[in-house]
């Protein structure tokens, strides 16, 4: 398990952000109707998955329901959702297509940690490095769902 310092290697920008082998990714959700983003499961590699799985194990024995809506997101997808969401928004955060942590199956955004204030939030910033997802300070204002390896 990982400590709470921020990884600030960039990995991952190497052409295979958002390319990975989908026998790599395994499911954490079903794609769920006006809950998730995208259309397809929510997927995440496997050791990502793992950690996953214990993590949610871990909130929900403190009353903690972690809900994700976001994972693994494919450069097409990406690269769609990036355009989208600047020709409505440009001001809206996402990152680019080949520079996302969703496109290294190591981020999951979830859908109930609103930020500040809210107990989903506060559990994942007390504990979420336990289990390798960090967010950085520079995130909590910005996009209090996302959570990844390296908090970015």
């Amino acid at each position: 398990l990982m400590n709470q310092t921020l990884n600030t290697v960039a990995v991952g920008y190497d052409g295979t952000n958002g390319k990975l082998d989908p026998s790599t990714l395994v499911m954490i959700s079903p794609a769920i109707r006006g809950q998730t983003f995208g259309s397809g499961p929510l997927l995440l590699t496997r050791e990502y998955a793992a950690r996953w799985e214990s993590m949610k194990k871990a909130a929900a024995l403190d009353g903690i329901t972690l809900i994700p809506s976001s994972a693994y997101r494919s450069f097409t997808y990406q690269d769609l959702a990036y355009k989208e969401h600047k020709a409505v928004n440009p001001n809206y955060v996402i990152a680019r297509p080949g520079r996302s942590n969703h496109g290294l199956g190591e981020a999951v955004d979830i859908r109930n940690a609103t930020g500040k204030g809210d107990p989903v939030w506060q559990w994942l910033r007390d504990n979420g490095g336990r289990f390798g997802f960090l967010q950085s300070d520079r995130l909590t204002a910005r996009d209090p769902v996302h959570w990844s390896r390296t908090g970015g």
